[in-house]
């Protein structure tokens, strides 16, 4: 129900690194079929794998930084990529207002132009607390902006998020949300790796930089 208010051209936000959503990002994926031209923005990709990556043809899927798992998702067309500083994501938003984000999905894609082009921020969140608000958890630090700049939250709320201390830019509060999606899975974690030589090189020469209270 929440992933049906998603119409062909919109655009959609699936937040950063471990909080991307993975119910929502299932559902749909699954509405392959009836949906063209969707444009669909994260950043680090992790596991598990965007189910929607695998419908090229309904889905345009853009990491703006590439992990391991981003360049391994090779069904059908590769990812897009796009070129941008961490530090400018903020920026991006707050200077690209909706109406010409819009404007130019619509001329990319030629996608429902009679219709109001719609930018869904869909983003995985810690369950509310005692005030009603929800915590970014580990990925907080843009989902303000998208917030923001979204016409529809859907708040894929896992309580193995872990609440972070933060201020008003790291929670959302229910208010806000237009849909909740109650879905606990466990988070993504690297495995241990042992270190290559090189690895211990670097090391080597970065503790002789470091003293007692630095």
């Amino acid at each position: 129900e929440a992933v049906s208010v998603i119409n062909s051209g919109d655009v959609v936000d699936y937040g950063h690194v471990l909080c991307k959503p993975v119910a929502c990002d299932r559902e749909l994926s699954r509405r392959h079929e009836e949906l063209k031209g969707i444009s669909i923005y994260s950043l680090i990709t992790l596991p598990p794998v965007p189910e929607v990556h695998k419908y090229p043809e309904s889905f345009i899927y853009t990491d703006r930084h590439w992990s391991l798992v981003t360049r391994m998702m090779k069904t059908g067309n590769k990812p897009h990529y796009c070129p941008i500083n961490f530090f400018m994501s903020e920026q991006e938003y707050q200077h690209v207002n909706n109406d010409e984000r819009r404007s130019y999905f619509y001329g990319a894609g030629g996608i429902n132009k009679d219709k109001k082009t719609k930018c869904v921020a869909i983003l995985q969140v810690a369950p509310m607390d005692d005030e009603g608000y929800c915590n970014f958890g580990i990925s907080a630090s843009r989902y303000k902006v998208i917030i923001d700049t979204a016409d529809v939250l859907i708040a894929e709320v896992n309580p193995h998020v872990p609440r972070c201390r933060c201020d008003a830019n790291g929670k959302v509060h229910l208010s806000d949300i237009d849909y909740i999606v109650e879905h606990p899975h466990e988070l993504f974690e690297m495995p241990p790796v042992a270190p290559a030589p090189e690895d211990e090189k670097i090391a080597e020469h970065v503790v002789k930089l470091i003293d007692d209270g630095c």
